[in-house]
């Protein structure tokens, strides 16, 4: 359950390429719509091979619509990929699979036409592999109507523990420590749970990288993460000191335009 633009379609693309490269397998790659797998296949996926030449000696290149490689369909030895939407009953019903990657699955249709859940569709195509691999991730929409969420409350809640480079705390970063003088978002900064001392953007990122996954409750067989966007360690947009100053500009106009709507 993470954030947007903080690398989760990124992770997809990592696992994915392990399975090709390294454990080749039948793999099913679920988007929310059709529209949107084939834009995936040919934005992100064909780069990806391209840049990549471990991948790009495996993925045949695609050639014609007869070709064994297709927008939907990639063949490499030892296995293929499909890329299909959530509302595509056919490709949800399909082949077994050994790993199913389900992408921003908040997104997803209630149900895929009148066959059901896409996601529980999805991952009943594993049910013949013992080692089978099943990735689910999302931003997270609507307080306890998101999948996502209910996902992450069954898993055993991994966060990303930082420590204070002034009192060494480990904690995690909250949206309630993020503060800034009225009027003045250019001055954000982050506090500390503990010893409240004020984190500048660079403290932020430096915590951020020294960090580590923290399970919070028992393992019972799934892993969940759990990330905001105030592990983004990206550098903040033009005309922001800071990302912590985009952060908060951005929060002051979300507020805004509730009240005013």
């Amino acid at each position: 359950m993470w954030a947007s633009q903080t690398t989760k379609t990124t992770l997809l693309e990592n696992i994915l390429g392990y399975f090709i490269a390294a454990e080749p397998s039948p793999i099913l790659l679920v988007q929310p719509s059709v529209e949107m797998a084939q834009a995936w296949s040919k934005e992100r996926f064909n780069a990806t091979c391209r840049d990549t030449p471990a991948l790009r000696e495996l993925v045949t290149e695609q050639k014609s619509r007869t070709s064994e490689n297709t927008i939907q369909l990639k063949t490499f030895p030892g296995g293929n990929l499909a890329i299909i939407g959530s509302n595509a009953p056919a490709g949800l019903a399909g082949r077994p699979r050994r790993v199913v990657l389900l992408d921003e699955v908040d997104r997803y249709p209630a149900s895929a036409g009148s066959e059901g859940d896409p996601v529980a569709l999805a991952i009943r195509r594993t049910e013949s592999f013992w080692n089978s691999v099943v990735y689910l991730t999302s931003t997270p929409t609507n307080k306890g109507t998101s999948r996502i969420e209910n996902e992450y409350e069954q898993t055993d809640r991994r966060m990303w523990f930082v420590k204070c480079h002034k009192c060494q705390h480990e904690q995690t970063l909250k949206w309630s420590n993020v503060l800034w003088e009225k009027d003045k978002p250019e001055k954000a900064y982050y506090q500390c749970d503990e010893c409240e001392a004020r984190w500048s953007d660079e403290d932020r990122v430096q915590a951020i990288r020294g960090g580590k996954w923290i399970a919070t409750e028992a393992f019972n067989g799934k892993r969940g993460y759990f990330l905001n966007g105030i592990y983004s360690p990206f550098k903040s947009k033009r005309g922001f000191v800071s990302r912590l100053h985009q952060m908060a500009q951005e929060f002051l106009e979300s507020k805004k335009a509730a009240k005013s709507s």
